[in-house]
């Protein structure tokens, strides 16, 4: 996971003119990100940053997560039929998995949202679980990135999850 610092971004030609020295800094544990135009394009890293490129074992565990924290989400937080947080470290999951790979953050949000529907036991819409994810996202985003993620949800997630909240196109 790769929390990215604006302060350590550079571009492609900074980078290259400064390669050596940011190969040092990373020998010393920074992290930088080398952008074209705003967008993160790659990461220099030390070589014991703890990378996750396997997907079957990043699936699972964010399975296993979604899981685990549904389960406190669903016993402390769902009140009144509704989500009021999924917590920080849900709002941060889902946080680096839109920053990095928007697929991966549809299927980690539709992983929690099947896990807390099966925890409280009844049919959750979008409306009702929302509320709850955006305050959790806040520990890491901006009101901008979450307006974006919520738009992407919006238009894409019948593509990740077919659960009972809302219909499959075909069948609507």
């Amino acid at each position: 996971m790769v929390n990215i610092r604006p302060s350590r971004m550079r571009s492609i030609t900074d980078a290259r003119n400064a390669f050596s020295t940011l190969v040092g800094e990373a020998e010393n544990g920074l992290t930088t990100h080398i952008v074209k135009g705003s967008t993160v394009v790659a990461h220099l890293v030390p070589a014991s940053a703890p990378v996750l490129d396997d997907p079957s074992l990043r699936h699972a565990l964010i399975a296993s997560f979604a899981a685990s924290e549904a389960a406190s989400a669903g016993a402390y937080e769902w009140r009144e039929a509704r989500l009021w947080h999924a917590g920080d470290t849900v709002g941060r999951l889902l946080a680096w998995t839109w920053r990095t790979d928007s697929d991966l953050c549809l299927r980690a949000f539709a992983s929690f949202h099947d896990e807390l529907q099966q925890v409280v036991g009844a049919t959750i819409g979008l409306s009702a679980i929302w509320p709850g994810i955006e305050v959790a996202l806040r520990v890491a985003l901006d009101g901008g990135e979450i307006a974006d993620l919520f738009q992407y949800l919006d238009r894409h997630y019948d593509d990740y999850y077919l659960g009972p909240h809302r219909p499959h196109p075909s069948n609507a």
